[in-house]
């Protein structure tokens, strides 16, 4: 019975020791694993902190990259701003001579474009020189293009014509050039001047002595270097509305063509000459 008692009591303290082996082991598990569950949160943390620091570090880069454009933008537009104010003002270009110079260098300035002129616009340009030497007439003579004639816009015609009578005499469009063989030329200038444009302008009388030229005196036309010479065979008054004159002149005639009497638009005094054909002697 001693002996029995003895086994058991063995055996309680065996199941004691173990129970408490076991608690033990089960606390050390405990421990572990909280401190494994400690450790991965102060990873989780130190990840979000550094996840956030970085966040911080790229917003602070943004910043200062935002700073440093709206300074870039603001130095280029201070930049624009000096250039628009130092540029020189605009100024009416008109045509210029260059130099030998000037076509040489290769820093030479860009190229002004000029607008056009009052004859550019209306299509006239310098075809001759006029003389009249007995009766001191001498002026440039305009050549009208032909665009207003072939289309028979008479209204543009006429202005045509009277801006080009500002600046000398003018030929007609459908003239033949003073040195085509056989070829007509019309001529027309101002004997008093119809309107204030022709008031200002230094051609506003300039075939008003027309009427006194007689048979056979010479009329000039140069061109170039070259003199076509023409002798007075005719003269009479038309009516202003006899348009017919501009188709009579006949083979290598010139036709000039102002307004009569001197100061009035009723009439107009034609005079007609020959060309004078130049022999050579054998």
């Amino acid at each position: 019975m001693i002996g029995f008692m003895k086994q058991t009591q063995t055996q309680i303290f065996v199941g004691i020791v173990s129970g408490a082996l076991g608690l033990v082991l089960a606390l050390s598990w405990i421990l572990m694993l909280y401190e494994i569950n400690t450790q991965l949160r102060s990873l989780y943390l130190q990840s979000e902190l550094d996840q956030a620091q970085q966040l911080s570090f790229q917003a602070e880069l943004s910043s200062e990259q935002l700073d440093k454009s709206i300074a870039q933008q603001k130095e280029a537009t201070i930049q624009i701003v000096e250039e628009v104010e130092i540029e020189p003002p605009a100024v009416e270009a008109t045509p210029m001579a260059i130099t030998s110079s000037e076509q040489g260098s290769t820093n030479s300035p860009p190229e002004i474009v000029s607008q056009p002129t009052t004859l550019e616009t209306w299509g006239l340009s310098r075809a001759y020189s006029i003389s009249i030497p007995s009766l001191g007439i001498r002026a440039p003579v305009m050549r009208a293009s032909t665009t207003h004639w072939n289309l028979q816009e008479w209204n543009q015609l006429e202005e045509q014509l009277q801006t080009a009578m500002s600046y000398g005499a003018v030929a007609y469009p459908h003239s033949a050039s003073a040195k085509t063989e056989g070829g007509s030329l019309y001529i027309a200038a101002h004997s008093s001047p119809p309107d204030q444009r022709a008031m200002k302008s230094n051609y506003g009388h300039l075939f008003a002595t027309l009427p006194s030229l007689q048979s056979g005196e010479e009329i000039v036309l140069q061109q170039g270097t070259e003199n076509i010479r023409y002798r007075m065979s005719g003269a009479r008054a038309v009516p202003a509305s006899y348009s017919h004159v501009l188709a009579e002149g006949g083979p290598d005639s010139l036709t000039l063509i102002t307004c009569y009497p001197v100061g009035s638009t009723d009439q107009r005094w034609i005079v007609t000459a020959k060309k004078v054909i130049e022999t050579s002697e054998l």
